[in-house]
């Protein structure tokens, strides 16, 4: 078979699947469900109807058997994903990473969470580009166990959007701490410290800074903020989610000392283990 020929016959299969799976294409009942509380199902069956409807492209097709029953992937399966979701491209920012053109093995709970989030970023701030540090891999780390490698998290660190490029570590990390908020002669948060809050924020009396904060940094990562809560594992104690809180969403102002510096430059965010 020719080179030709092999294209057809591959075009067919893809076809033919794709027909098997029309009841699919209809948003399935997980859908109104937050991507922390999807059960394996409920994620199983998203991650079929993004791959009919085009939204996400895997490393291999959903396979059925005879009577249109997926057989692959199962709720318990994993999953890699070419790095265009969602119509965003998706580049690496680990050195690790480098050169990636797929991610590593994902739960399929983190598959509709990444997905949702490309989506809201590319919706409400007209996002082409987000860069990231952890799907399958973070923090630097090539083994062992951890949420990254076992493919329930991954590290956000900036997205290019119509209001600009945003990078956590430049306009956020890297930014002072201001003293009226506890920071230190440097500019940080002091290494003991336990409580912290957004050192981005802008007086909200001060309406010339708050209408220009909006469409900026300060205002894009608060938004991520307040979106993650929505989706991502938080375990909030507070009644409102706040930046600077107790939370399982990490970034460069957590307040836990032994997780601040090594979320200098990006936020951290994943769904629960689950057996």
């Amino acid at each position: 078979m020719g080179i030709t020929g092999f294209a057809i016959r591959l075009q067919q299969q893809y076809a033919a699947i794709r027909q098997q799976l029309q009841r699919f294409v209809a948003a399935p009942a997980g859908s109104g469900v937050v991507a922390r509380s999807l059960s394996r199902e409920q994620a199983r069956d998203l991650v079929v109807h993004y791959w009919v409807n085009q939204v996400i492209d895997m490393e291999r097709w959903p396979e059925c058997d005879g009577s249109g029953n997926v057989t692959w992937p199962k709720p318990k399966d994993k999953v890699r994903l070419k790095l265009n979701i969602a119509g965003v491209q998706f580049i690496p920012d680990n050195p690790d990473a480098a050169g990636w053109t797929q991610t590593r093995e994902l739960d399929l709970r983190n598959v509709v969470m990444v997905v949702r989030f490309a989506q809201y970023l590319k919706d409400n701030w007209g996002a082409t580009v987000i860069y990231w540090g952890g799907l399958g891999i973070g923090g630097g780390r090539t083994s062992g166990p951890d949420t990254h490698t076992e493919g329930l998290a991954m590290d956000f660190h900036g997205a290019v959007t119509s209001a600009g490029h945003f990078d956590v570590l430049r306009d956020w990390g890297n930014q002072r701490v201001p003293a009226a908020i506890g920071g230190d002669k440097y500019g940080h948060w002091p290494a003991t410290t336990t409580k912290t809050s957004y050192r981005l924020a802008v007086d909200p009396m001060d309406f010339a800074k708050l209408v220009v904060s909006a469409a900026g940094a300060p205002g894009f990562f608060e938004d991520v903020y307040q979106y993650l809560t929505t989706q991502a594992r938080h375990d909030s104690s507070e009644p409102k989610p706040r930046i600077g809180e107790g939370s399982g969403i990490l970034h460069p102002d957590t307040p836990w000392t032994w997780l601040r510096a090594g979320h200098k430059n990006h936020f951290h965010f994943e769904v629960a283990k689950v057996k």
